[in-house]
């Protein structure tokens, strides 16, 4: 199981939507990361750095943040390329 990431960015994009000020992308990071309860430079190391991936807590979270939110959590999800070794 790994993280769509551009899903994410899409909910970043939403949040920051619903500001009355949205400024720059990091207030929709630090408005994402609240809403989820983790900590912003996460979030950001999630988004940004291609080797990143989310752990176990970071997803549960983020089940959490969709059934409160009534999205479909499966959109956050896509499956993991295998790499087969002959």
């Amino acid at each position: 199981m790994q993280l769509n990431k551009e899903r994410l960015w899409k909910e970043v994009d939403a949040t920051l939507d619903g500001l009355e000020k949205p400024r720059k992308n990091a207030q929709g990071y630090r408005e994402l990361a609240r809403r989820l309860g983790v900590p912003v430079p996460n979030l950001h190391r999630l988004l940004n750095k291609e080797e990143a991936k989310a752990g176990l807590v970071f997803m549960g979270k983020l089940r959490n943040y969709c059934k409160e939110k009534e999205l479909d959590f499966d959109e956050f999800i896509q499956a993991e390329e295998t790499v087969c070794k002959d």
